[in-house]
């Protein structure tokens, strides 16, 4: 049941990831309606906890393999999978950018937006789907790195959030680009290597007056003075990552490797920064738990 699958993953993290992550592909799923379901359970963690991106990438893979396995429904699962996760991330993406849409829209209109929850202050609302959207992209980009999703998934992604630069004054919403940095920042590496992946991210937004490849468009944001201070941190820590050969300064993603500890170079800081925010997690988690089981007494 999904009550199963939401208990499974509350306990999941990179440590138990090889136990549970078994516990869940023995579960049964001999539905389109039923991985459906579980799919989106999935993708609400992880777009909800992002840290763990890593993670739930990966169990999304083991339950792909899973399905292959599966020699008598091979060809029904392993199709119905991959296409219920396409369909997921698209879902999600154009539901994120639509209620950012529409949210920008009321607040310019001064009135509040109709899908604002009655308990929520507008400010709360925006934070809420800001992340939800770099968390979304998060998840697309670890996805893909699973090769889940494909090269091209990625290029559709990068031209929706950024658009085109044929208009020079042109600038996407901070959001857009605070996304596409982070999309970049998740999978550059991979769309640069081989060369003719290069090529193609090349080719996307030609800029022969800074230089001609994709992420010339950070540099044409960074000299809009409009952008917040944000988002130009941001875009600073891309265009610095791509010079150390997309060798983040500071690992902050989640873990290194699954089902082993980080790597001593993170220093002691790091590592008990990292536990600090997995016992919040846990306590968070325990809470909706408890929440759930109230919830159904009543």
């Amino acid at each position: 049941s999904l009550n199963t699958v939401t208990a499974i993953l509350n306990k999941m993290t990179p440590q138990s990831f090889e136990k549970l992550s078994g516990q869940l592909c023995k579960l049964e799923m001999t539905s389109s309606e039923m991985l459906r379901r579980v799919i989106g359970v999935i993708f609400d963690k992880a777009v909800d906890e992002p840290h763990f991106a890593v993670v739930y990438a990966a169990l999304c893979a083991r339950l792909a393999e899973e399905t292959r396995a599966d020699a008598q429904q091979d060809a029904m699962k392993k199709a119905s999978f991959k296409r219920l996760l396409l369909n997921q991330c698209q879902e999600e993406f154009e539901r994120n950018q639509a209620a950012i849409d529409a949210t920008r829209a009321a607040a310019e209109q001064g009135v509040p937006p109709k899908e604002l929850p009655d308990e929520l202050e507008l400010e709360i609302w925006i934070t809420k789907l800001k992340r939800r959207m770099l968390g979304n992209v998060k998840f697309i980009g670890e996805l893909f790195k699973q090769q889940l999703l494909k090269e091209k998934i990625m290029h559709e992604c990068i031209k929706l959030l950024l658009g085109s630069l044929d208009d020079p004054n042109a600038v996407p919403d901070d959001e857009s680009i605070e996304a596409a940095a982070k999309l970049f920042l998740t999978i550059g590496k991979q769309l640069e290597s081989p060369a003719a992946s290069k090529a193609k991210l090349d080719a996307h937004y030609p800029e022969p007056t800074i230089s001609n490849n994709a992420l010339a468009t950070t540099l044409h944001f960074l000299d809009k003075t409009r952008l917040a201070a944000r988002t130009r941190f941001m875009l600073r820590d891309l265009l610095e990552c791509r010079r150390n050969g997309w060798r983040e300064r500071r690992a902050k993603d989640g873990p290194h490797k699954l089902g082993t500890k980080a790597s001593t170079t993170q220093g002691k800081g790091e590592n008990q920064s990292r536990r600090d925010e997995e016992r919040n997690l846990a306590r968070e988690r325990q809470r909706q738990a408890i929440s759930q089981q109230q919830q159904q007494q009543r």
